[in-house]
């Protein structure tokens, strides 16, 4: 059982390794081009498994001090508190004492994300509309454009309180971003111009010098 364990350890190990060389951490082969990354889950899922590898948690750590604008703390939170009690713990080690302590001491190193990543639309998402439900409502209705979706299912991932995710589906139907349209006794939403969204979340082009 031991030796089943350790397996399970080293492979959880190599794939927050992989995630995390989406983000510019480590040198990694990167596995994960074309999946979109979910920053806030793989922080607390790297408390969890990096507490074997120093230098992946010193770095880890280092790249959520210098991006923390693009953080969503709502969310960590969220996912902090739905993980079993040793993962919150080590959530709490990780990134409310670790990050905000290197935060309060201006720690910026320079790990800036490679935002032409298309693994990385959550980020571009943020950057472009803030770190909202509204980001993380956009980011789960590009992944599949022709799927309405209730605000329940969008809830289950968004990582936002229902009553948040509800005002921001108001808030980007008024702005003509999406449609909410009846089925049965329940409302479901969908992107009114995908392609154009789409197209507004693209990774963003060279700077021409």
């Amino acid at each position: 059982m031991s030796v089943f364990s350790d397996d399970v350890a080293s492979s959880a190990l190599d794939l927050a390794r992989s995630l995390w060389a989406e983000l510019g951490v480590g040198d990694a082969p990167r596995r994960h081009d074309w999946q979109a990354l979910d920053l806030e889950p793989l922080i607390v899922f790297t408390a969890c498994c990096a507490s074997s590898d120093g230098r992946l948690r010193a770095k880890t750590i280092d790249w959520c001090i210098a991006n923390r604008r693009y953080l969503s703390t709502v969310r960590l939170h969220h996912f902090t508190r739905r993980a079993a009690h040793h993962a919150r713990r080590a959530a709490e080690r990780y990134y409310l004492s670790a990050v905000e302590s290197g935060a309060r001491k201006g720690q910026r190193p320079a790990l800036t994300p490679d935002m032409r990543r298309p693994s990385l639309i959550q980020l571009r998402l943020r950057a472009l509309i803030g770190v909202s439900a509204r980001a993380e409502i956009l980011k789960a209705l590009l992944a599949d454009p022709q799927h309405q979706r209730t605000a329940a299912s969008l809830a289950a991932s968004a990582g936002y309180g229902r009553v948040g995710l509800v005002q921001a589906l108001d808030m980007l139907t008024v702005a003509g971003i999406t449609i909410g349209e009846p089925l049965g006794d329940r409302l479901v939403y969908r992107l009114s111009r995908p392609a154009e969204l789409a197209q507004a979340g693209e990774r963003p082009s060279r700077r021409v010098s």
